[in-house]
């Protein structure tokens, strides 16, 4: 993630949960030297780990007790918590494999422990405001407990990166699709990769 620069794409969701790669347009926290308790959010099927901080935001499934689970992608009903509030049980959304095409599955949370980290703190703003780090679906923001409202709140930087992006149709050189809307649906069963490929 440390590595991002605008212009990059990364895996991504949309509101519906489908899979896609996203413009990444900036960091809106960029530590390379922050020592910080990370919460390490752990699933077991399949295995995956992500660490965030605090009020990092989450994507979580609706309904965690029932035995049908949510819908995949996490539409309807997905919701967005502080990392501190994420707790075992609880099922965050991660990329599996399913008949042949990549989808976002909910997986549920084994275990929620504490790590002092002196590896750097980053946060990167993604054109849709969420990003696939360890496969893991993350909300771009943090602070505020409310995804949909800080994902307004950034409209305005959305919009100046697309205008930008219009005029400087060369950015498409770099895998950018010259939109800055951040849209290219990831085709499946195996999208391709960026150029210069981003650890998320």
């Amino acid at each position: 993630v440390k590595d991002l620069r605008p212009g990059d794409r990364v895996l991504a969701a949309d509101d519906e949960g489908r899979l896609l790669y996203s413009d990444f347009l900036a960091f809106l926290d960029r530590d390379a030297g922050a020592k910080k308790v990370f919460y390490v959010i752990e699933t077991r099927e399949p295995r995956e780990r992500l660490l965030l901080t605090a009020a990092h935001l989450l994507f979580v499934a609706p309904h965690n007790d029932s035995a049908a689970g949510p819908p995949p992608g996490g539409a309807p009903g997905r919701r967005a918590l502080f990392a501190s509030r994420v707790r075992p049980g609880q099922r965050v959304y991660v990329v599996a494999e399913r008949d042949g095409d990549r989808r976002l599955l909910p997986a549920a949370v084994h275990s929620v422990t504490l790590r002092e980290e002196s590896a750097g703190a980053y946060a990167p703003l993604t054109a849709q405001g969420t990003i696939l780090i360890n496969r893991v679906l993350a909300s771009c923001y943090a602070v505020i407990e409310e995804h949909g409202w800080a994902h307004r709140a950034f409209a305005p930087f959305r919009l100046a990166h697309a205008l930008l992006a219009a005029l400087a149709p060369a950015r498409t050189d770099r895998g950018g699709d010259g939109d800055g809307g951040g849209g290219g649906r990831a085709p499946p069963p195996s999208p391709a990769r960026p150029r210069r490929p981003a650890r998320a």
